[in-house]
């Protein structure tokens, strides 16, 4: 009974990582076409330069739970995780993608994000041990 329910806590979590991961690139197409026309003098600026970035490592990581199968939820994995994202977006990619810059911001962003993601995953997995446990 213990593996039955494991193995469908498995499925609805990679269900709920494919979700995940249709809800922030949705997110990013509205930042695309719609958020960033908005012309608020806080907001705009915001969404120009920085919404995406916020956005980024939740769906690096929710990408990577779909893929790998296995949920991320490990700080110190995550840490890993953003540090080589830092390193490959904002010290590789503006050596060889034109428009590219380095931005300590971005870095700021990308942590943000990351607390985030950690701190939701490590609520909704705190719930499902609960439910498997009743």
């Amino acid at each position: 009974m213990l593996l039955v329910n494991v193995t469908m806590l498995a499925l609805k979590k990679r269900k709920q990582g494919i979700f995940s991961c249709i809800s922030i690139l949705i997110l990013y197409i509205a930042n695309e076409f719609a958020f960033k026309k908005i012309d608020v003098p806080i907001v705009t600026p915001f969404m120009n330069w920085y919404f995406n970035d916020l956005m980024a490592i939740p769906l690096y990581l929710e990408f990577l739970n779909c893929v790998i199968g296995i949920r991320i939820i490990n700080g110190k994995i995550i840490a890993i995780l953003v540090f080589v994202a830092c390193i490959w977006w904002e010290l590789l990619a503006p050596l060889y993608v034109v428009g590219s810059v380095f931005d300590w911001v971005d870095i700021l962003m990308y942590l943000l994000g990351a607390t985030i993601y950690w701190k939701y995953s490590n609520k909704n997995i705190a719930k499902s041990q609960k439910r498997l446990m009743t």
